[in-house]
């Protein structure tokens, strides 16, 4: 491992990774400061800070003064001399003279000031840490600001659900799982939307991610796999529940070839689709890139039955999936088909002639402070980057 490059370790993993999909199991190698992490903890001890520009000119000024103040006493010094006065007196001139042209206030006064500006960002929830970094900040024209938890509220929410003969909306924000599902601004009942319902099944089923409501709401794992719970959860779904009626046989983790997710299961989970659930009882449920779901799908469900995936049709949800899209969704589509008792011999065999289900539109909801702070820094001159 030592000469390999660290960017070419496959089989590594890091201090700090996280897996937000699939299963593994790993070896530990290094502990502590013997990590990758802690050698680059080690080196960034070792670096000196850089000053800042008003030290370098507080610097710059105080090496202009001396040199100035040693070329002026020298000059008295040697003119003294020449007109006869003695050594000695004209030697405790000189001192004197540089002693009375360094500026000793200087340094009291810049820490006054820069103070008085902690002072002003303070009363705004700004800490300032060291007092040069006032000065830096003053001069600041752009700000490059993370989006994720800076910009937005970190709380990836499902705003949209649309089924092959239907749309709704969602209401409620955040990890709250408070919430309604409108069609046509009209509030419906879960148990009389078999497709809406499934949907959110297999958004649940096929998922890794998990809520923790002990201590405070927290999502563990992939925001946007949080958001399917949650939204769920708005309907009556829990994770545990589902898990414990739908237990899951097999998996088939993300991947960014794929950029689909496909999990087995036990139970007949779409009545619509078929009765016989004591002959087609394990089901395949595939949560993806809408268009790669589509097209792997050869029907999509509706109401009453599935039916064949026309090119027309298959084209409507294109054009639904780009017009979430453009309102700045994130778009999932979801999918299902029965799976045989011998299963398939790959996932690219069991991921074919799926029946398609529907999108799921999230959004990470912007903070309410964000749109006034950025407005504020065009005001005062400066440019906000987004950097994501």
């Amino acid at each position: 491992m030592g000469v390999t490059p660290l960017a070419e370790r496959r089989n590594m993993l890091f201090m700090s990774t996280i897996a937000t999909f699939g299963r593994g199991r790993a070896l530990v190698t290094a502990t502590g400061m013997e990590t990758e992490i802690g050698r680059i903890a080690g080196m960034i001890q070792e670096v000196e800070p850089e000053k800042t520009p008003l030290q370098k000119k507080l610097a710059d000024f105080g090496k202009q003064m001396g040199l100035l103040a040693i070329g002026i006493c020298l000059l008295i010094f040697i003119v003294g001399l020449l007109r006869g006065n003695r050594f000695y007196e004209m030697f405790l001139v000189s001192v004197s003279l540089a002693v009375a042209a360094i500026p000793e206030g200087l340094p009291a006064i810049v820490t006054i000031v820069l103070a008085l500006g902690v002072q002003r960002m303070a009363r705004q929830k700004a800490i300032i840490r060291r007092l040069p970094a006032v000065e830096t900040l003053g001069s600041a024209t752009v700000i490059c600001s993370d989006k994720t938890g800076t910009l937005t509220q970190n709380a990836m929410t499902v705003q949209r659900v649309l089924t092959g003969t239907d749309s709704y909306e969602v209401t409620g924000q955040g990890f709250n799982n408070e919430g309604k599902f409108l069609n046509n601004g009209t509030p419906v009942e879960i148990k009389q939307e078999p497709l809406l319902s499934l949907i959110l099944k297999i958004g649940v089923l096929c998922n890794d991610a998990d809520l923790s409501y002990k201590e405070e709401e927290k999502m563990i794992g992939d925001p946007t796999e949080g958001a399917l719970l949650i939204v769920a959860e708005k309907a009556g779904y829990h994770r545990q529940n589902l898990r414990k009626d739908y237990p899951r046989i097999k998996e088939y983790p993300f991947d960014s070839v794929r950029k689909r997710m496909s999990t087995v299961h036990r139970g007949n989970l779409s009545s619509i689709i078929t009765e016989k659930a004591e002959e087609e009882e394990l089901w395949l449920l595939t949560k993806g890139a809408p268009d790669l779901v589509l097209e792997k799908s050869r029907w999509w469900l509706g109401s009453d039955s599935p039916h064949e995936l026309t090119p027309e049709k298959k084209k409507e949800f294109l054009d639904w999936n780009k017009k979430l899209a453009a309102e700045a969704l994130r778009v999932l589509g979801f999918a299902l088909r029965p799976y045989p008792a011998p299963g398939f011999t790959s996932v690219d065999e069991g991921e074919q002639e799926l029946t398609f289900v529907g999108f799921m539109g999230m959004l990470d909801p912007e903070r309410p402070e964000a749109k006034a702070a950025i407005k504020v820094c065009h005001q005062a001159g400066i440019e906000v980057k987004m950097i994501t």
